[in-house]
């Protein structure tokens, strides 16, 4: 059997490509990838002429032309909730910082390394009033977006005795830089924090930057990872679709008597599933069965047939306008 090739763009976790087995061929210099395994590389679906699908190694997916991926028929996957934990937490690791000014305090700490114990102690206990914070507890916090990581976010708010308001308005801009500048140099936001630096905001002193570290955690990586290649590896394989953002959810395990597997990926238009069934009908090939599932754009069909479906059947089905893209998967 042909072996599938996947192309490998970023670092991938181990345990994510140990999953790739015998029937895979993986580079990151594959030309012609019929899969793409991503993190956060800019990745424009129509440089691959036999591309068929696109996992992205985290949650979001700006970085993957996805309109375009759909028109032609290409699945874009990502991995929701696999590195939720790790951005929640990070999110109150760093609230933690700059409610206590810690980073201020350790920048202290740094400038007394030539000071005896004595010295010391009299600089510390003349010097920590400056950083002086406040607890979280009775605090409020507001959560923006109340997706995977926003509600564990605002759980953790509420754990922490905040009090927690929670706003999904669907955001594509959520903060503007200009606007936390002049919220800090008027005194209304005391301290900014963000994961996402920008050149703007770097060198203020009170903001605080990490460089963009949330799902940076081992067991973060390990999920994505295995997600992202568990979901390429059963469309591949299988035609079965889950977590993709372009294309409705469908799964199916095919039969003992399933010679060949027909994928029909068509806009979501009327007669679509009666098109097809006659045309294949027609033909003399018996349907062991038919699932349709629909996200008010994209039809996906997974049909699985007891007979292998002839090059001439499949070109007359390809050709109906409203078809974007046929595969067939043969498991005899």
């Amino acid at each position: 059997m042909e072996k599938l090739r996947i192309r490998l763009v970023n670092k991938i976790d181990r345990s994510g490509l140990v999953l790739l087995g015998d029937r895979y061929q993986v580079s990151a210099d594959e030309k012609d990838p019929q899969g793409i395994i991503v993190r956060s590389s800019r990745i424009e679906t129509d440089r691959f002429p036999s591309l068929l699908a696109v996992a992205r190694a985290g949650a979001g997916v700006n970085n993957i032309t996805v309109e375009r991926a759909t028109q032609s028929g290409i699945c874009v996957f990502n991995t929701p909730g696999a590195n939720a934990n790790a951005v929640a937490e990070l999110v109150f690791v760093m609230a933690g910082i700059g409610a206590r000014n810690i980073h201020l305090g350790i920048e202290f700490c740094r400038g007394l390394a030539s000071l005896t114990d004595e010295e010391l102690g009299k600089e510390v206990e003349a010097g920590k009033s400056a950083f002086r914070g406040f607890e979280l507890a009775g605090k409020t916090l507001g959560v923006l977006g109340l997706g995977q990581i926003g509600v564990r976010v605002a759980n953790g708010g509420a754990r922490r005795e905040m009090r927690t308001l929670g706003f999904d308005p669907n955001p594509s801009g959520v903060v503007h830089d200009a606007d936390v500048l002049v919220a800090l140099e008027s005194g209304k936001l005391g301290c900014y924090i963000t994961d996402f630096p920008s050149s703007a905001l770097i060198g203020h002193p009170l903001v605080i930057t990490t460089p963009h570290l949330g799902a940076s955690t081992e067991e973060s990586e390990e999920h994505c990872a295995t997600m992202a290649v568990r979901e390429l590896t059963d469309y591949l394989e299988h035609g079965s679709v889950s977590h993709s953002v372009n294309f409705p959810n469908v799964e199916s395990i095919p039969g003992d008597t399933v010679h060949t597997r027909l994928i029909m990926i068509n806009r979501d238009k009327p007669g679509m599933i009666g098109f097809a069934s006659q045309t294949i009908g027609s033909h003399g090939i018996n349907i062991a069965s038919y699932l349709n599932e629909s996200n008010g754009t994209i039809g996906y069909n997974i049909i699985d047939l007891e007979d292998c479906i002839s090059d001439e059947v499949l070109g007359i089905i390809a050709a109906h306008p409203d078809v974007i893209r046929t595969r067939r998967i043969c498991y005899r």
